[in-house]
C-alpha cells in the first residue's frame, strides 16, 4: 500500500497510515579524535616510579582489633567470647587456612572447630555443635571487649554517591591535592593519536542519565553492558545504538555481564534478586530469588550452566541456570560482601570479598562449606579482586588503598603490596598477557601497574568524578571507563608493551 492509502468501510472512506517504526534510541556521543584535551581529563602520562605524595601512613584505626567468640546454647541469640589465647590460637590457624582447630574450652574441655563451617564440635554425641564467629572488636571501660558497631562502607550508597566525587573532591583535584597530581618526572604524554602505548581517548558517551555502576564487554568486543538506577542496557560500541533496554524494573544495577558467548545476560542489585536475559530481549527469562540484601557480585561459572552470586548479607549462592533453583548457600563471610571472581576454568572455583577485610577462594564441589582458604592482607572493606588468566594467582583492593597480589596456594600474605591510588580503589583487571593490572579509583584515575614487580607503568584522568569501572578488550584494543561524570569513556590502547 506504500506509506498510505485508503478503503471503503460502509460507503465511508477512511485513510489508513502505516505506523512509523519507532527510531532506534542513540546515545549522546562526544567525539575526541580530532579535539584537543583539557587538562580535567583525558591524558595518560607515563606514571613516574617514585611518587611525590605518598599515600598517607596507616592509622590506629586501620588495624582493627579481632576477636572469636562461641554460640551461647543457655541464651539464642547471645554469644560468648573464648579466652584471648584461643583467639589467638584460632586466628593463626584460620589465617594459615587450616580446616580445623584445637582448642581448650573455658570448662577445659578440648574441642575442635571447623573453621570452613564455622562451628565449634565437642567430644561426644550427645554435645550439641555451636556456631562461631570472628568479627572485629573495640574495647568497654571495664577492659572487656565487645563486637565493634559500624556501618558497612556500601561502594555504590546511592545517598553518598549523589555528587560520585564531583563535590569535595572535584575541589581537591582542581587545587591538586590528590593522586592526579601527585607524581612528577613524566617521561611520556598520550598526544591522542598514538595508541600504541598509551590509551588515546575517542570519545565519550552519555550512556546513562545518573552514574553507571557496573561496564561489560561483549565477547566480540563490538557491545557494551551498562547499569545504573533503573536502567541497563546492551549497546553498539560503534555506533553508540541502543540495542537492547532490559526491563529491571525499579533496582539500580549493581553488578551485570554476558555469558561467555555473548547471548546472554545476567544482573543483580538494590531488588535483591538477580535476573538472566536473553542478550536481545527486554524481559527476563530468570529470576533468582533468595538473598535479603542488595546483590554486588552475580556471574557465570565456567560452561554457563550455574551462576554465583554474593549479597550484603554476608552469602554466596550458587544457582542452575535451566531451573533458577538455589544449589548452595554459603555464610562465607562475617560482614557484607561485596566483590566476586569466578572461574573461567572450571565450574566449581570462586573468589569473594567483603567488609570483613577477607578474600575467601571456594571449591563448590566440597558442598556448603565451600571456602577453601582465607587470604587476610587489607586494612578496611574490599571492593574488587580478579583472577589472573592463568589463576594461579589473583588481585583484590578496596578501601584502603591497596592493591594486593595473592598466589592462590599461599593465603598467609600477599606476595606483593603496592599503594598508588589515593582515594579507594573500585575495580581491578588483569590484562590479556598477564604482566600488567588496571585499577580505577575514586581518585578520577585509571593506572597500569607491573603485576610482576609492582612499578607504576601509566595513568589516565579518565572522568571527572569517581572511576567506577574500568575494562580493557584484547580483541578490539579497545579500553571502556564508566565514572562518577556519568559517562562512558572509549579509548583505543594497542597495548604494544603486551601487559
Amino acid at each position: 500500500m506504500g506509506s498510505g492509502g485508503s478503503t471503503s468501510l460502509g460507503g465511508r472512506i477512511t485513510t489508513v497510515k502505516e505506523k512509523k517504526k519507532s527510531e532506534p534510541r542513540k546515545l549522546k556521543v562526544t567525539d575526541y579524535t580530532n579535539r584537543p584535551l583539557t587538562a580535567r581529563f583525558g591524558r595518560a602520562v607515563f606514571a613516574s616510579r617514585m611518587l611525590a605524595e605518598l599515600p598517607p601512613p596507616p592509622t590506629a584505626e586501620d588495624d582493627g582489633q579481632y576477636a572469636w567468640f562461641v554460640e551461647d546454647l543457655d541464651r539464642p541469640g547471645e554469644w560468648e567470647s573464648y579466652t584471648p589465647d584461643v583467639s589467638e590460637r584460632l586466628d593463626a590457624a584460620w589465617r594459615s587456612g587450616q580446616r580445623e582447630c584445637l582448642i581448650l574450652s573455658k570448662k577445659k574441655r578440648i574441642c575442635t572447630v571447623d573453621l570452613n563451617a564455622m562451628v565449634q564440635m565437642a567430644a561426644g554425641s550427645a554435645t550439641r555443635s555451636r556456631r562461631v564467629k570472628r568479627v572485629e572488636v573495640e574495647k568497654c571501660g571495664d577492659s572487656t571487649v565487645r563486637e565493634k558497631r559500624h556501618f558497612s562502607p556500601d561502594p555504590f550508597l546511592e545517598e553518598a554517591l549523589d555528587d560520585a566525587g564531583r563535590g569535595e573532591d572535584m575541589m581537591a583535584n582542581e587545587n591538586g591535592e590528590n593522586g592526579c597530581h601527585a607524581e612528577e618526572g613524566v617521561v611520556g604524554e598520550a598526544d591522542n593519536t598514538d595508541a600504541s602505548r598509551l590509551p588515546c581517548l575517542l570519545r565519550s558517551v552519555a550512556a546513562h542519565s545518573t552514574t553507571p555502576y557496573t561496564l561489560a564487554f561483549s565477547s566480540d568486543g563490538r557491545t557494551l553492558l551498562t547499569g545504573t538506577r533503573g536502567e541497563l542496557l546492551h549497546w553498539d560500541l560503534e555506533t553508540a545504538i541502543v540495542l537492547t533496554v532490559f526491563d529491571v524494573k525499579s533496582s539500580t544495577v549493581l553488578s551485570a555481564t554476558y555469558s561467555s558467548d555473548g547471548s546472554r545476560v545476567v544482573c543483580g542489585g538494590s531488588s535483591k534478586i538477580a535476573w538472566l536475559f536473553d542478550t536481545n530481549s527486554p524481559d527476563a527469562q530468570m529470576t533468582f530469588a533468595g538473598h535479603t540484601s542488595k546483590i554486588y557480585g552475580v556471574d557465570f561459572l565456567a560452561g554457563g550452566e550455574r551462576l554465583a552470586t554474593i549479597s550484603m548479607d554476608k552469602t554466596l549462592r550458587c544457582w542452575d541456570v535451566r531451573t533458577s533453583i538455589c544449589m548452595q548457600s554459603d555464610e562465607c563471610h562475617t560482614a557484607p560482601i561485596f566483590t566476586l571472581a569466578t572461574s573461567k576454568r572450571c565450574d566449581w572455583l570462586a573468589l569473594s570479598g567483603g567488609d570483613d577485610h577477607v578474600v575467601c577462594s571456594h571449591d563448590f564441589r566440597v558442598g556448603s562449606n565451600s571456602v577453601t582458604a582465607r587470604f587476610c592482607g587489607h586494612r578496611k572493606t574490599i571492593w574488587t579482586c580478579a583472577f589472573r588468566g592463568d589463576e594461579n594467582q589473583f588481585a583484590s583492593s578496596g578501601m584502603d588503598k591497596a592493591l594486593n597480589i595473592w598466589d592462590l596456594r599461599q593465603p598467609s600474605e600477599p606476595i606483593l603490596k603496592v599503594f598508588y591510588h589515593m582515594h579507594p580503589v573500585h575495580f581491578v583487571e588483569y590484562m590479556p598477557h598477564n604482566r600488567g593490572i588496571l585499577t580505577c579509583a575514586r581518585d578520577w584515575t585509571v593506572r597500569l601497574t607491573d603485576a610482576v614487580n609492582g612499578e607504576p607503568v601509566w595513568r589516565v584522568k579518565a572522568h571527572v568524578g569517581h572511576v567506577f569501572r574500568a575494562r580493557y578488550h584484547f580483541g578490539t584494543r579497545m579500553l571502556a571507563t564508566g565514572g562518577g561524570d556519568g559517562h562512558v569513556n572509549i579509548w583505543r590502547y594497542d597495548n604494544a608493551d603486551k601487559w
